[in-house]
């Protein structure tokens, strides 16, 4: 008796969890909205890709992902373990295609920045940050203090600025240990 109960049992919440199962594969998933931008930071990625297409001077910067906001050498409070300045035209157009792919949308949450880039055009220079392990760049203007603007990249774009720097002999940082 005990066992044809359980049996019983079994057999129910089985149904039920497939006709459950069922019913939720069929419904749309739900999907998180579309990222957009405020008008003003659609300005502002406005005012800093006019600034990477006209740029004279890129600088590309290996960071350690340690807050150092006393020391000397920090860029905007991330410990510089170097950097070189990309003369090199080749090296210029693969830098400026990884920063082609920046643009709204959703990254985790962790922001230990390896990489950063300040771009110069005439008197004024923009300054990006990027973390490829949660996507983010954080994209500061000249004269504007902290007010930055936050993007994403997508983490494929890593190799190539890996690349630069290591042709340059600069030092790359120790990838966390996911």
């Amino acid at each position: 008796m005990r066992l044809s109960f359980q049996l019983a049992t079994l057999v129910t919440f089985g149904v039920t969890g497939l006709l459950l199962g069922e019913e939720r594969i069929t419904k749309a998933p739900m999907k998180e909205p579309d990222p957009k931008l405020s008008e003003k930071e659609e300005a502002e990625w406005d005012k800093a890709k006019a600034i990477l297409a006209k740029s004279n001077v890129i600088e590309l910067y290996s960071l350690e992902p340690i807050r150092d906001e006393k020391g000397k050498d920090n860029f905007h409070g991330w410990k510089v373990l170097g950097k070189t300045t990309v003369k090199e035209e080749a090296a210029r157009k693969s830098l400026l295609a990884v920063t082609g792919t920046i643009g709204p949308g959703y990254g985790a949450k962790c922001f230990e920045p390896r990489h950063g880039i300040r771009v110069t055009s005439g008197d004024t220079h923009i300054d990006l940050i990027i973390c490829f392990e949660c996507s983010w760049v954080y994209i500061y203007f000249k004269g504007k203090g902290d007010d930055r603007l936050r993007l994403i990249i997508g983490r494929d774009q890593q190799p190539a600025l890996d690349r630069i720097l290591t042709e340059a002999k600069v030092p790359l940082p120790k990838q966390s240990k996911e």
